[in-house]
């Protein structure tokens, strides 16, 4: 009940106070990173009656991108002290190294087979788990720094290379021991003895294997003694691949600026190259007083935002990787798995979520907050579909207050969107957000996450403003251009004016790139542009006048050195200024024929369509093989406005159908194996959508400048709009099934 009237509270506030996050699509951040890796991979019994637990479909779900092998045997269900440690894996170090009986690898290629099998990269960690007994045992140095490193070595053969019976897993990362810098517990020896340590095993594995990835040392955080082990190691010319480091706090800030400390030292000392990786972190207020209340908040809620903080402040951040400490069940550490049942818990969540950011979708764009206890991460498909992840993390628990976020996507529009929030009560529950002109709001409690699905906001239609018919679309390099017919009443059409964006959500105009004054031949009725270009020009063809039997007017072209204009016209008359088979000499589409070459031009109105060859330069036409200039290619239900593409071996030939006034005005569409026909009717593609928009047609094909998807450019009428001539224009993808047919296009708002 009281969290249900604090609600009520801030609803009778008002949307004054809510927190404000912006995203902006079109500005992309490069790739998103894998914040979601972890330390340690799942359980997994194939035999029932196995005294074992199993989270092996679980952990599969989380798409874990690498896991790191340390404190592996810790575990019983991994095999506990038989699994990946140097004394392990080898357990009598006066054995050979080079001899497969030396070695004991049984228990440790189930468990990272496992891993391999969950779909995650194994990280493999050189060296011994941390022990907190009172007497230690295999933390002191090896006795023979290059014997050991010849054994790391072998281990790498038998696991990517296949001796000893191995495997060919292609494991990229290993690391050489695990926090030299903390005590005893890990290092039992000098600094100067790790030091030679690592400089023996790098250089000996980067000369074996040098397309691996070898780095460490998985500091504890030192900073004094990370900078002498940087200093010593550039002076000695040692490799280092990868530096990895381990950070525990309570402030994704901290984090933060430890990946830039350890940045610039990496720069410093000439490491400019080497990854940094954060390996171990989590949620700990101390390691003393407030160590149990930090065990108990890794597995809840804020455990949860904490994760999600952590992850969007590292993304932004100049390090490479983060790696979860710990994934192993069974222990205080683990807040993906509760650890009796191994069923998912609140932070498991977070990671899945980065999941979805990372794999789902894979491109970063501009996400900002004007509120600091919000953390947002938001990335694109590169098909127009956007996530967003957005954690309110506060560490003072007497904040307590829910919070009305207000979310503005740029370019986006209106729907009901699919989100997903973590919070005291709800465990990744969906829930129904409801986006207005790109506007939309979630009430956050502290400590909770939330995911949201925002599908196709690349753009919104209309695509650009006023009226338009009959769009061309043309990409020139990585500019997407539309030449529209302006829709007015016939004798006020006397220009063309054109679009260009990069980006699909701005537009500039480029008004009067032709009008009549360019082509004395011309008066009025200026329709239905289509535009090649060829030899480094742009070559416009249009159509003028509506003309008639008797009538000067038809199709003419016009040429610039530019896309935006001024076009010129190139021949003084029509290229194609009589009614030959019925066909009124409109709605002209130039096509290149991708298999001969050739230059070919589908035209016609009154539910006739011509094709004709064009000459090299535009300005005559060629006969075809059979001596005839015209040929007839008119398809059962064609009107007007053809059009034509090349895909998979096959012509696509598309039209409109329906009076251009109504709601009746459609694009159907034929297939052939060539650019002469026969056109047999295949289906409609685009028309009408009582909830969407009315009469679309007239259409044109184009690629996505960033993705390469097709694209349809079409005009239709506003709903409930009875002029005629207020059309406007709208892009939808343009979809293929597996057989190579076209799917109905889904118009959007």
């Amino acid at each position: 009940m009281r969290r249900f009237f604090i609600s009520m509270i801030f609803i009778a506030a008002g949307w004054g106070a809510a927190a404000q996050v912006s995203v902006s699509p079109s500005i992309e951040k490069g790739k998103v990173k894998p914040m979601n890796a972890v330390n340690n991979g799942p359980e997994r019994t194939d035999n029932k009656s196995e005294q074992m637990t199993d989270n092996f479909d679980l952990f599969s779900a989380l798409r874990v991108p690498f896991t790191r092998v340390h404190d592996s045997s810790y575990n019983a269900d991994y095999g506990a002290e038989h699994t990946v440690d140097i004394s392990a894996v080898f357990p009598d170090f006066s054995a050979d190294p080079a001899k497969p009986s030396s070695y004991d690898f049984a228990v440790t290629d189930r468990y990272l087979k496992n891993i391999q099998d969950a779909g995650s990269e194994v990280f493999f960690r050189f060296g011994q788990k941390i022990e907190h007994f009172v007497k230690k045992y295999n933390v002191y140095p090896p006795q023979d720094f290059k014997k050991w490193a010849r054994i790391c070595e072998h281990i790498i053969l038998h696991y990517n290379y296949g001796w000893a019976d191995g495997f060919q897993y292609g494991i990229r990362y290993w690391e050489i021991w695990n926090e030299p810098d903390l005590d005893n517990r890990t290092w039992a020896g000098t600094r100067e003895q790790f030091f030679d340590l690592y400089a023996i095993t790098a250089g000996h594995l980067k000369k074996k294997f040098p397309e691996l990835m070898v780095g460490g040392p998985a500091s504890c955080g030192n900073l004094a003694w990370c900078e002498a082990f940087l200093s010593e190691m550039s002076r000695r010319k040692v490799p280092i691949d990868f530096f990895s480091w381990h950070r525990y706090t309570v402030d994704p800030q901290k984090i933060a600026k430890k990946v830039r400390d350890y940045r610039q030292m990496l720069d410093t000392y000439g490491y400019t190259e080497t990854e940094s990786i954060l390996n171990e972190w989590n949620y700990v207020s101390n390691w003393s007083t407030r160590y149990p209340y930090s065990l108990s908040t890794i597995v809840n809620e804020k455990g949860a935002a904490f994760v999600a903080a952590v992850m969007s402040v590292a993304q932004d951040a100049p390090i490479d990787m983060l790696m979860y400490y710990d994934a192993r069940t069974h222990t205080v550490f683990n807040g993906l798995f509760e650890s009796q049942s191994n069923m998912p818990l609140k932070p498991y969540y977070s990671i899945y979520a980065w999941s979805r950011l990372l794999y789902d979708y894979g491109t970063q764009v501009q996400a900002q907050s004007s509120d600091p206890e919000l953390y947002v991460t938001a990335a694109t498909d590169g098909k127009g579909a956007v996530g967003l992840l957005v954690s309110r993390y506060v560490e003072d628990n007497n904040v307590v207050s829910a919070k009305w976020v207000e979310i503005r996507v740029e370019g986006a529009g209106s729907g009901t969107l699919r989100a997903h929030i973590i919070d005291g009560y709800r465990t990744y529950t969906e829930i129904p957000l409801r986006m207005e002109d790109g506007v939309v709001s979630v009430s956050m409690d502290p400590q909770s996450v939330v995911f949201i699905d925002i599908p196709d906001v690349s753009w919104t239609n209309p695509v650009f403003g006023g009226w338009y018919a009959d769009p061309e679309g043309f990409v020139d390099g990585e500019t997407l251009w539309v030449y529209p017919t302006s829709s007015l009443p016939f004798d006020e059409q006397t220009s063309f004016d054109a679009f260009s964006t990069r980006d699909m959500l701005r537009w500039e105009k480029h008004e009067g790139i032709l009008s009549t004054a360019d082509a004395p031949w011309a008066r009025r009725a200026l329709w239905a542009p289509s535009i090649v270009k060829k030899d480094g020009r742009y070559y416009l063809f249009f159509s003028a006048n509506d003309v008639h039997e008797g009538e000067v007017g038809g199709i003419g072209v016009a040429v610039s050195d530019r896309p935006e204009g001024p076009f010129r016209d190139l021949l003084g008359e029509p290229l194609v200024g009589r009614i030959v088979n019925g066909a009124q000499p409109i709605d002209q589409f130039v096509f290149e024929d991708p298999q001969s070459g050739g230059w070919y031009m589908y035209y016609g109105g009154w539910k006739h369509c011509n094709l004709v060859r064009l000459a090299p330069d535009f300005k005559s036409l060629v006969p075809f093989e059979d001596g005839s200039v015209f040929k007839e290619v008119t398809p059962e239900g064609y009107v007007e406005g053809p059009f034509m593409i090349f895909k998979d071996g096959k012509y696509y030939f598309m039209w409109s159908e329906g009076k251009w006034r109504k709601d009746n005005y459609c694009v159907a569409y034929a297939i052939s194996d060539s650019p002469l026909g026969p056109f047999r009717r295949e289906d409609t593609i685009l028309q009408t959508d009582p909830e969407v928009g009315t009469g679309a047609g007239h259409h044109s094909v184009v690629r996505d400048i960033r993705t390469g998807d097709y694209l349809i450019v079409y005009h239709r009428h506003p709903l409930g709009d009875s002029d005629g001539n207020h059309r406007v224009v709208c892009i939808d993808r343009l979809e293929f099934t597996a057989d190579g047919k076209i799917s109905l296009v889904r118009m959007r708002r």
